[in-house]
């Protein structure tokens, strides 16, 4: 239960100053305890769980997956461990949890006025056909005038409002529990693969496995590992199984005498350079260093990439609701303009 009082961000500024403390020299156990002073009871005992599990001997992946860290900043300690960069490896997944929930909460600043005027959207609509469509309607009838199609159209939906509101509600959480029950009997593969003919959510899923593989294939390489070496070290990690599975498949289509380049190219989950960038990297003998930059360049991209759509998410949500909003301004005023006309 006191999990869930430690907040992912939070989460992040422990790993960073546990990364933080190690590269100063302090052992794991004496850097991790050191982030419980001057913290709550509840994350004091978190802290205690990881130590206490770190002193039973279990390495220090297993003891934050024990702790419900993600499963992906779980990875991220499972590589450095393996490449002995475990200190690097808390901070950047520190980092990289710190982002993510920087860029969830500017989300969700994005959307709170949006919603807001979505709900008083509703409330309009609630009010209007219980009040005024039908003032509307025995005023037309006794000035024997015809409404216009608009006002029709919309008292049509509003007297139907609430089975039409139910049966869509029904139904599109039926679908939504059908697709996700489907969808969660998929491989992990082709799951990716259903993504991606998404449009905008394709290009973060290239740009996300894109930056993961080069980062940690890079990071392993950086270490004198082999190709073979540091592919079967991606395929030991379990808490990531597309790319467990993709580590796997590249072993086994290397071993058919095929090209690193060559296999990635083939693959339709990551960018389209990074085959050159890995193709460049092994003429140039520097694939470890190669990669390791090249994931900071993808890092980037994706974090304009996010901005952008960020920026780009209020405005036409702002946009979507105001037309809604004139569109029911002009079923309030066109009667009213006709009544004006006729007499």
């Amino acid at each position: 239960m006191f999990t869930r009082k430690w907040n992912k961000k939070d989460r992040a500024k422990f790993l960073m100053n546990a990364g933080k403390c190690l590269s100063q020299g302090y052992p794991l156990h004496l850097a991790i305890k050191l982030q419980g002073y001057h913290q709550k009871k509840t994350v004091i005992k978190f802290i205690d769980k990881i130590l206490g599990l770190l002193q039973k001997g279990h390495p220090l992946h297993l003891a934050l997956n024990d702790s419900s860290f993600p499963s992906e900043v779980c990875s991220f300690i499972f590589y450095a461990e393996k490449s002995g960069q475990l200190a690097d490896g808390l901070y950047e997944s520190g980092e990289m949890l710190r982002k993510r929930e920087e860029h969830k909460e500017t989300l969700q600043k994005l959307l709170r006025y949006p919603l807001f005027l979505l709900w008083m959207f509703i409330m309009m609509i609630f009010l209007i056909s219980q009040y005024l469509f039908p003032s509307f309607q025995r005023l037309y009838q006794s000035m024997d005038i015809e409404l216009p199609w608009f006002t029709k159209f919309l008292m049509l939906v509003s007297d139907h409002l609430y089975v039409a509101g139910g049966l869509i509600l029904f139904f599109t959480c039926s679908l939504f529990v059908l697709i996700l029950f489907l969808y969660n009997r998929l491989s992990s593969e082709k799951k990716m693969t259903i993504l991606l003919h998404f449009p905008i959510v394709s290009t973060y899923v290239k740009l996300y496995f894109t930056h993961y593989f080069s980062f940690h294939f890079g990071s392993l390489l950086k270490t004198g590992m082999s190709v073979n070496e540091a592919l079967k070290t991606l395929a030991e990690q379990k808490f990531m199984s597309f790319f467990q599975r993709e580590a796997i498949k590249m072993q086994s289509d290397l071993k058919r005498g095929e090209r690193l380049d060559l296999v990635i190219h083939s693959r339709p989950f990551y960018v389209k350079e990074f085959s050159h960038v890995i193709h460049n990297g092994q003429l140039n003998g520097m694939l470890g260093p190669s990669l390791f930059d090249y994931s900071d360049i993808i890092l980037k991209r994706m974090e304009e990439q996010t901005k952008t759509w960020l920026a780009v998410i209020q405005p036409a949500t702002l946009i979507l609701i105001g037309l809604l909003i004139l569109f029911l301004f002009l079923s309030i005023m066109l009667p009213v303009f006709n009544i004006m006309n006729g007499l």
